[in-house]
């Protein structure tokens, strides 16, 4: 049994990771922060699992979430930050300095602070851990409109491996670049799909399945594994 802790995890892929992960008999946390309502119907559905508010944007309410974690199981063995946001479409001219920070401040700044405490945490109690980040498939093409979410789901795609250079040996660090996903395929976590399904090679969307068969290999495999991107998106970005 792992003790895993989920960023982003009252809605649609966080929640299907937490359920996921639960009914594997792992320990499971999970951060949310406007999405009270569901946080709290997902943490009575699922006996055992906790649920932690946490501002992302905020570095003293990161410190404060990740310490109430600890306190309810101990250092975890998986971090995986999953929160973000998407954007609604805008042109360069209409992206405030508001847009801008915040598709930062949830897709990179926060993936950061939390991750820095729990390698901060590690280092202390002489551990090892893992660390497996959500990005996108728009952290690897451009999209029409979508610049604030493309830059920040790159970087995060960078820090991933920064993060595996520099905190080694104490943390494994990978990622996983979801393509077009309708998780109402596999779950009550719904999603709008973007694109036609005939546009993929693979000719689906993704599911919450695809994504958690990745990210449970990130949480087992072996830690001679790290840097690494996976795309998961059926052979679109290939077209």
């Amino acid at each position: 049994m792992k003790k895993i802790l989920i960023t982003g995890g009252a809605k649609r892929l966080g929640a299907a990771l937490v359920e996921k992960f639960h009914e594997k008999g792992h320990q499971v946390c999970f951060f949310y922060n406007t999405s009270v309502l569901s946080a709290s119907e997902l943490e009575k559905k699922l006996l055992g699992t906790k649920a932690i508010h946490c501002n992302l944007r905020e570095t003293n309410s990161i410190e404060e979430a990740y310490n109430q974690a600890e306190n309810f199981f101990g250092l975890p063995d998986v971090l995986i930050n999953n929160s973000g946001i998407f954007p609604p479409a805008k042109k360069v001219e209409d992206i405030s300095e508001e847009d801008w920070d915040t598709a930062f401040d949830v897709n990179l700044k926060g993936h950061f602070f939390i991750s820095k405490a729990y390698y901060t945490s590690l280092k202390l109690n002489n551990k090892r851990g893992r660390i497996i980040n959500i990005a996108s498939l728009g952290g690897v093409e451009i999209w029409d409109n979508k610049i604030q979410y493309n830059v920040s789901k790159s970087g995060l795609v960078t820090l991933t491996k920064a993060m595996a250079r520099n905190m080694a040996p104490s943390v494994s660090v990978n990622c996983i670049s979801p393509g077009s996903l309708d998780l109402s395929q596999a779950s009550t976590y719904e999603d709008s799909p973007y694109i036609s399904a005939e546009r993929i090679p693979m000719l689906r969307h993704g599911n919450a399945q695809d994504i958690f068969e990745i990210v449970d290999f990130f949480a087992n495999c072996t830690d001679y594994i790290t840097g690494q991107n996976i795309i998961v998106d059926g052979g679109f970005n290939l077209i």
